[in-house]
């Protein structure tokens, strides 16, 4: 059992980070230049520049793969140089099928709310939408025992003078799709919507990979959003 889930677990991982990583490793140098051979505590990829279809936006990203720990951090920034005229504005996106088995979503420090993807109940999120700004959104897989979460740990969207960037019907999106799949993503627009030169949208997620090992699947996560959230200091004395 455990093998399964180990090998269950190097699947969803991989389908999210195999590529990023072997393109990191293949350089043998990490974002300043080190040689990396050996042990690698720690590798970035940063990717920066105007978006190729509108000039007037400017992107940004950045992931973060660490030694040992089952989650990698990414951070995406978007800023207009000029005014922009924005269809659609979405992150969080993914496109499933039965890879997972349940949904499970906390509203800033209430209850967890856990749902069925393959079931009625699902649908319950037509008219209770999660927010955009939801503490966690995961998935998981209660036969394998394996499940991947987002954890948000910043989300900020000031724009060049402190005050908020447009948006339109912003939430996170579960829904059903062709050939009995799921699709999530996170909407921050909707609908043709102006964005004035200077907006700016920004966000920090740890994706956690995690094993269902009890009756509470959001175990693992809240432990480590906790650490995340909250990480330890270490302040160096200066020598007298």
């Amino acid at each position: 059992m455990i093998l399964k889930k180990r090998k269950a677990v190097s699947i969803v991982y991989s389908l999210l980070a195999v590529g990023i990583i072997s393109s990191c490793k293949s350089a043998k140098t990490n974002s300043l230049g080190n040689d990396v051979t050996g042990k690698v505590d720690k590798i970035e990829n940063k990717q920066a520049g105007p978006e190729q279809i509108n000039l007037q936006i400017r992107k940004e990203g950045k992931y973060t793969f660490l030694a040992d720990l089952p989650y990698f951090i990414f951070q995406s920034t978007m800023a207009m140089k000029e005014e922009a005229s924005l269809k659609l504005l979405r992150n969080n996106e993914m496109t499933m099928d039965s890879l997972f088995t349940h949904v499970a979503y906390q509203i800033s420090d209430r209850k967890v709310s856990r749902l069925k993807l393959y079931d009625t109940e699902l649908d319950s999120l037509n008219n209770n939408l999660i927010p955009d700004d939801s503490r966690f959104v995961a998935f998981y897989n209660t036969n394998e025992g394996y499940g991947l979460a987002s954890i948000r740990l910043i989300y900020d969207n000031m724009n060049n003078e402190g005050n908020s960037s447009p948006t339109y019907k912003s939430y996170t999106k579960i829904s059903k799709s062709s050939e009995n799949g799921r699709y999530w993503n996170r909407v921050l627009m909707d609908s043709i919507t102006t964005a004035p030169k200077g907006s700016r949208y920004h966000e920090k997620n740890a994706y956690l990979v995690f094993e269902v090992g009890s009756e509470i699947p959001e175990e693992q996560i809240q432990y480590y959003s906790k650490r995340l959230r909250n990480p330890l200091i270490a302040t160096v004395a200066p020598n007298n």
